[in-house]
Parts: C-alpha cells; structure tokens; sequence
C-alpha cells in the first residue's frame, strides 16, 4: 500500500473517532481530561515522545544486553515522513477510542479501576496477533495498556499517552522492524531476532518476550509509585 493511502486510510480513522470525542462533552457534558494550553499540549506530547522513546530504549536494550537481537544494514525507505506521521495518527486513533471521552465517563460513572479493566479489553481487541502467539504476548499488551492508561490519568489528557504509544511504535515498527504494525508498513533497519522465543519474543516481534513484559511491568509499578509519591507529598503540605 502506498504511503500516502496509509496516511489517509488512518486519518480517516482518526477523524472517525476524534469527532464523536468532540462532539461528545459539548452535548452530554464532561471532558476526557483537563484543559490544557496549546503550549502545554505541546510539551506534553514531547515529553511523550521522550518517554515512549525511553521505554522502547530499555526494551530493547535489555534484549541487545541478552544477545538475541540482530540490527543489520538500513534500507531505504520511501516517503518515510508520511509513515511516520501515518503511524502517529494509528495511535491517535487507538488513543482516543480508547482512553478518551468513552474512558473518561467510565472513570466518572464507576471508577478508574473499572474504567482501566474495560478499556484494557478493547485495546486487547485491537492487537488480535498477540492471542494468535501466546500469553506473554497478550500480557504484554495488557500491560502496555495499563502503563498507557496510568500516564493518561496522572498526566490529565491524551497528549502524553498518544506520543509514548506513537514512539514506541515508530521506533519498534518502522525504525527496526520489532514491533508489529499493519503489514504494509516498511522498516528502517533490517533486524532479526534468535534464541528462545520466550526471550525474544518470536513471530510477535519484541512484544512476544517475557523481558520486555517486565520492563513494560517494572515502569507500570515506576509510573504509580511516583504518582503517589508526587500525590503524598502535595497533600502533606
């Protein structure tokens, strides 16, 4: 599929979901998180795109560390802007429909626990190859569900989530191929895992292995550790 029909294929599906989320609070009331300034939405998405960045880094670092991972030559990729910007907006729109105004209201009507269970369900639906390759990979996605969801209510809005989720997909599926996205989508580096399929994940990419699941564990734990942290100390003074 051309890169500019990926772009708009995906734009569509944004637009799909972000109009409703719009429209949503000015007619039945609510919002899916905080106001924010247009500089304050830009800085969150950097900082976004930083975190995202870093959690892909540990990933797969601790996978390089382990020696099952293999990054060989680049390719050329045409258009590579326009991938890159149409992976951006698949995260939008699975960020939206997921954590935005839908989520919002669960988290008002029966809480965030509730609210993080069903939202994880549906983002589960959306990555259909992990239940075709193991329960380390469901878990995975789980658990990037659940780290995603605690970064969209510490942080207040969907800046923050929507740039970890792009990055981590820029980077993993087209930077080097390891992270599973729609077939069409090329790679920049033409990278191969070996050894167990435990540890390196297998047909699933990275998101199939048992490290990257607990390193995607470790800054759940981190993420709400600081936030209560952040939380106590606010209310201490």
């Amino acid at each position: 599929m051309p890169a500019e029909t990926r772009l708009f294929l995906e734009g569509i599906s944004l637009a799909s979901v972000a109009i409703p989320a719009i429209a949503c609070p000015l007619l039945l009331g609510g919002s899916a998180g905080r106001h924010f300034t247009a500089v304050q939405v830009v800085l969150r998405f950097i900082g976004g795109l930083v975190a995202g960045a870093a959690w892909f880094a540990l990933a797969f670092g601790a996978l390089v560390a382990l020696g099952v991972v293999d990054t060989g030559a680049s390719l050329s990729v045409p258009s590579l802007p326009i991938w890159i910007i149409a992976c951006v907006l698949n995260a939008a729109f699975q960020e939206v429909l997921v954590r935005g105004y839908a989520f919002d209201a669960l988290v008002r009507g029966k809480g965030a626990v509730f609210a993080t269970v069903v939202t994880t369900a549906v983002f589960a639906l959306f990555h259909p190859g992990a239940f075709a390759c193991g329960p380390v990979a469901v878990l995975q996605i789980v658990a990037a569900s659940v780290l995603l969801t605690l970064v969209r209510l510490f942080s207040g809005g969907l800046a923050t989530p929507i740039a970890m989720h792009a990055a981590w997909n820029a980077i993993g599926g087209i930077g080097f191929g390891v992270v599973s996205l729609a077939d069409d989508y090329p790679n920049v580096f033409a990278t191969s895992l070996s050894g167990p399929e435990l540890i390196s994940g297998g047909t699933m990419g990275i998101e199939g292995s048992v490290v990257v699941l607990a390193v995607t564990c470790a800054l759940c734990i981190a993420v709400f550790a600081i936030h209560c942290r952040l939380r106590s100390n606010s209310e201490s003074k």
